[in-house]
This record gives structure tokens, C-alpha cells and sequence, in this order.
């Protein structure tokens, strides 16, 4: 996409290929084919934004708005049905991982995800709108796992029932101790 705006460029850390040699190889690959490419990429190392805190990368509503404005300058530029979809992800919010999904797959007739390395959870959701999905040997899924304050909702259940089952053969006296 030659004419990225401002916006976009802030928000999704969009930059235009300058490698000549990797401009002409995309071209070689994909504009003969009528698609359009996208990447949503995110580094699976956090970066420490203090001494004791990292931020990690993950889909949220910052990348719904981001998909939202590229889908939008894509359909500006082109009417292209067929995406090449790059993705590389530790995952995000589900809901946001569906909504970037949904739109995706509502702009696009023909979508094919190519997964490097990792496609955790939210990442996961939105690989499975691909018509193909292609992955390399070491390229992974992982299971759609909603978190909610760093907990998996399968943890959350398991605390839940280790709790209920420690009260069933705890004696009222015993719980007051806990």
C-alpha cells in the first residue's frame, strides 16, 4: 500500500518495503495473482517498559481500529476479493480477535493465512477465517483460550471446582479457618 496514512502508520507501525530486491519478490508472488497482502505481526518477546514491568504485544482495540482503517484504504485503492493474510501472534482479547476476524472475512472472498511461527489463541480465531491456512515445520496453533486478569478461563473453572469439592467434605467450622 503506497499511500498509508498518517493514522494508520502510527497505529500500526506501517511502514513501506524499501528492499528492492524483497519489493520485486512480493510482486513475483502476489500482485500477479490480483491480491492484496496484509501482516498483522507482533514480536512474542514483551519489551520492558520498566525495571519491573513488560508490555507484550496483543490484539486488542488498538488493532481492531488498525485492521478497520487498512481494510478501508485497501478497498480505496482496489477491489480485490483475494487476501494473502501474514500473521503472527501470542494471541489477544477474544473479542477483538473476533472482530478482526468478522471483517476480514466479510471484505474478503478468498483468504489465505500464512502462519510463520505462532498463532496462539486470538491469533488462532482469526487464522481459521483462511479458505487455507499454510504453515512451515515449526509454524503452531494453539488453543482458543479466553484470559481474564492473566488467567485462562480453564484455570478459572478448575479453581472454581477444586473450591466447590473442598466445601462439600469440609465441616462448616473448617471453612471459617480458610
Amino acid at each position: 500500500m503506497s499511500k498509508t496514512s498518517k493514522d494508520l502508520k502510527e497505529i500500526l507501525d506501517v511502514e513501506e518495503e524499501k528492499d528492492q530486491e524483497m519489493t520485486n519478490q512480493f510482486e513475483n508472488l502476489f500482485c500477479k495473482k490480483d491480491c492484496v497482502f496484509l501482516a498483522l505481526i507482533a514480536p512474542y518477546v514483551g519489551k520492558k517498559i520498566s525495571p519491573s514491568k513488560e508490555a507484550i504485544a496483543s490484539l486488542g482495540l488498538s488493532e481492531e481500529f488498525g485492521v478497520e482503517t487498512a481494510i478501508e484504504s485497501i478497498r480505496e485503492i482496489t477491489n480485490c476479493k483475494k487476501l494473502i493474510l501474514l500473521i503472527n501472534s501470542p494471541g489477544g482479547l477474544v473479542q477483538s480477535s473476533y472482530k478482526i476476524a468478522r471483517a476480514i472475512r466479510k471484505n474478503f472472498e478468498e483468504i489465505i493465512v500464512f502462519i510463520p511461527y505462532v498463532a496462539a489463541s486470538g491469533g488462532t480465531l482469526i487464522s481459521l477465517i483462511g479458505n487455507e491456512i499454510v504453515m512451515g515445520m515449526m509454524s503452531q496453533l494453539s488453543p482458543i483460550d479466553p484470559s481474564s486478569g492473566g488467567k485462562s478461563a480453564l484455570s478459572i473453572v478448575r479453581g472454581f471446582k477444586n473450591v466447590t469439592n473442598n466445601f462439600e467434605t469440609m465441616s462448616e467450622e473448617d471453612a471459617h479457618i480458610l
